[in-house]
């Protein structure tokens, strides 16, 4: 009679999910603004916060060959 979207991602699904679930009487729990306000309050808690005015630096781990991380990095104007 639930469904938890237990983590910030899943709400890009919603769309799907409502369509699976269409009529049935099924509560949709989104906790992706709970999950984000914990995340603030552990990195405020660790002195982790970036000051909004800073820019952010970002770093990308992955597995795939370099060429193809710089073109998706590109993608996003990064």
């Amino acid at each position: 009679d639930h469904i938890v979207l237990g983590c910030t991602h899943y709400p890009f699904l919603l769309k799907t999910i409502r369509k699976v679930i269409q009529n049935r009487d099924v509560r949709v729990v989104d906790s992706t603004e709970a999950v984000a306000k914990r995340t603030e309050e552990l990195l405020g808690n660790a002195s982790m916060l970036q000051d909004e005015n800073q820019t952010p630096t970002f770093k990308f781990l992955s597995l795939l060959d370099d060429h193809y991380v710089e073109k998706l990095k590109a993608k996003a104007g990064i």
